[in-house]
């Protein structure tokens, strides 16, 4: 039983290619686009963290991101 939502977009994130869904959540789902490409969206989700630790240690007031860019829908 997948309990999965329903992929809806596409997109990156930071340098991964992935699929989207609940985008309207404060914690999207997303996936990279294909199997073989999951470590390599682990590897940028990674990255973003720790530059999110680092700024967060050194700068007060600062709000942490991810580079989420949506390039268009899935077409079913």
């Amino acid at each position: 039983m997948n309990d999965s939502p329903e992929l809806t977009h596409k997109g990156w994130l930071g340098l991964c290619p992935i699929y989207a869904a609940d985008l309207s959540a404060p914690d999207p789902y997303v996936v990279a686009r294909c199997d073989c490409l999951e470590w390599w969206l682990d590897v940028n989700v990674g990255f973003f963290i720790a530059i999110n630790t680092l700024n967060a240690s050194f700068i007060e007031d600062y709000a942490g991101y991810f580079p989420l860019r949506i390039t268009g829908r899935i077409k079913k």
